[in-house]
């Protein structure tokens, strides 16, 4: 193996003694000349059985002492002891970096702290384009989102082997496992600072008071809306929204519910003259009032389209998987992969039909179905907005319907409780009590604790400020390169002999 070459300094034997107290000129002429050897290999670097060992990586394997983690029996927090760097995939990576820099005469520019590894587990999804990818399976050239929601190329992967993982849970529910030298780019009163999860550990994450309960110092930025690309869809979004917030799916008609005729304004409006909208009769009798309504399709060429003469609507309801129970309504992927305007027409359609706003401006999306629940959480978080979800449980219930009918359901909700003051709502009476919100856009970080083991990846994107998003659009750090390269050019260019 290269790293046991009898070539490399830390495998020689009877090296010459050098006294560090001495200067150059007043050490033995043999530890002069073997040092003079040795710095040859600094400026030209060497070769070892045609694998070429670029300047910097003899110096890093070689001279470089940097931290590493012992794990100690009992303890999860491992101890970090001074030991010589080792040839890892890292390493090799940024070689071929500084060999192909050099090749093409350009610089290159090293982004990290001091530590190596800025780590997540491996089963901690990236945001993409095409979905969900564990950061284990990210590949360099796969494209992920930045805090600014723009699209970033991954240009490096560092698998970093097992490491202690730690769980950083937030005050909205949402949680991240990394390592303890993940970096994280948080808020304090200060401003921004860039701090590892292991400096996160030795901080005071929370204070009680005795009227105001507890405050939190660290916080995390949320992101600006993602960019994904905009997609072509035969049932607009909003009206999409509305159907899983208040529509019945199953049927050979798309129909929903709604007691504002504004409402049924807005689907018109997005639906070709192909549609009409349509009151359903029993509706009135069996409630005391128009509620329900149907979306006729009336195109002349319907039968050419499909030899049954069905909604292309309901065909599409069908192809996406939305026409079993009602109680297992979801948001399809390509809709929630559409573009940030496609995405807020979503959101609208849902809280419209789904979604209250009290006086004080508060925003709150209540649903039977967990799945939309969690759906409509991640749609608000990937267009940059604040959300938490809750969950009620109230059994049997007696309620009164408009008319005076009362009937007994069972009440159980899932609540996502929306905190913005941007348009997420079409209905003029909903719209008028949203009110400004001017504080910082960031959610608190509640409490980090050890889970285990598990293998962890890093990452580096080529974004200015090396953040990306990760599982819930949680604003995470990239990867850096090693310190010891500035350590090297310091030494090298600048130390003379």
């Amino acid at each position: 193996m290269v790293e046991t070459s009898k070539q490399f300094y830390i495998n020689i034997e009877d090296k010459p003694y050098w006294n560090p107290t001495k200067p150059y000129d007043q050490q033995s002429r043999d530890a002069k000349q073997f040092m003079v050897e040795e710095a040859k290999k600094l400026k030209k670097g060497l070769n070892i059985n045609g694998v070429k060992i670029h300047p910097w990586l003899y110096w890093h394997v070689n001279f470089w002492n940097m931290m590493v983690d012992k794990k100690v029996e009992g303890n999860p927090l491992p101890i970090s002891v001074p030991e010589v760097a080792h040839l890892r995939d890292n390493e090799w990576l940024l070689q071929q970096s500084l060999i192909r820099s050099e090749e093409l005469n350009k610089g290159i520019i090293g982004f990290g702290a001091r530590r190596l590894g800025k780590e997540l587990a491996d089963y901690e999804p990236v945001i993409t384009p095409k979905g969900e990818i564990p950061i284990g399976e990210i590949k360099v050239g796969d494209i992920a989102f930045g805090r600014d929601g723009k699209e970033t190329i991954v240009t490096h992967v560092f698998p970093q082997g097992v490491k202690p993982i730690f769980r950083m849970y937030l005050l909205d529910g949402r949680y991240i496992d990394s390592g303890l030298d993940h970096q994280w780019t948080v808020i304090t009163d200060k401003g921004e600072r860039t701090y590892t999860t292991r400096e996160l550990l030795g901080k005071k994450l929370s204070y009680n008071h005795k009227k105001s309960g507890k405050s939190y110092p660290f916080k995390l930025p949320e992101c600006k809306p993602v960019q994904f690309p905009k997609k072509e869809f035969i049932i607009p979004p909003y009206l999409l929204g509305i159907l899983l917030g208040d529509g019945k799916l199953g049927g050979g008609v798309p129909q929903f519910s709604s007691k504002d005729g504004e409402v049924n304004k807005y689907i018109q409006e997005c639906l070709s003259d192909e549609y009409v909208i349509s009151t359903d009769i029993n509706s009135k009798k069996s409630i005391g009032y128009d509620c329900s309504f149907y979306i006729k399709y009336i195109g002349n060429d319907k039968y050419k389209k499909d030899p049954k003469g069905h909604n292309p609507i309901s065909r599409e309801i069908k192809r996406l998987g939305l026409d079993g129970d009602f109680s297992k309504k979801f948001i399809p992927d390509e809709y929630k992969y559409a573009s940030v305007e496609q995405r807020m027409e979503l959101l609208r359609g849902l809280l419209d039909s789904d979604g209250s706003v009290n006086s004080e401006g508060c925003i709150e999306f209540s649903v039977k179905n967990e799945r939309l629940a969690n759906d409509v959480s991640w749609l608000c978080r990937s267009l940059g907005i604040r959300c938490q979800q809750g969950y009620e449980n109230l059994g049997w219930i007696e309620k009164e319907f408009p008319g005076g009918k009362v009937r007994n359901i069972y009440s159980e909700k899932w609540r996502v409780y929306i905190r913005t003051d941007l348009d997420v709502f079409k209905l003029e009476r909903k719209r008028q009590r949203i009110k400004n919100r001017n504080r910082t856009s960031a959610v608190s970080i509640e409490r980090i604790e050890y889970i285990g083991d598990h293998s962890a990846t890093c990452i580096m994107v080529d974004n200015d400020d090396h953040l990306f998003l990760t599982k819930d659009f949680i604003v995470t750090h990239n990867s850096g390169f090693i310190s010891s390269f500035t350590a090297f050019n310091a030494t090298t260019i600048y130390g003379g002999e």
